[in-house]
């Protein structure tokens, strides 16, 4: 699960790099909500999911302008900040 994870956000950290104007080697911060699995998931590899999308926070909380998606049946909101 934590693979599809990582390319979910990927895919979804390159459509707010476009949406919002962010050049790609932007430092981001990262603001999702998600079901208990996908936080463990989460928990359990911030520091590659940090590497993998250059983002220097991962918070959970509730996203003001959030991408939601399902990542192997489960659902998560996401928004990405510009560091």
């Amino acid at each position: 699960m934590y693979f599809y994870l990582i390319d979910f956000k990927c895919f979804q950290l390159k459509n707010h790099h476009k949406k919002y104007g962010f050049d790609v080697t932007d430092r981001i911060k990262i603001v999702y909500e998600a079901s208990a699995r996908l936080n463990n998931a989460i928990d359990n590899n911030e520091s590659i999911i940090k590497n993998e999308t250059l983002a220097i926070e991962i918070t959970k909380a509730v996203p003001t302008n959030a991408a939601t998606a399902d990542v192997d049946e489960e659902n998560i909101k996401l928004d990405v900040i510009k560091a």
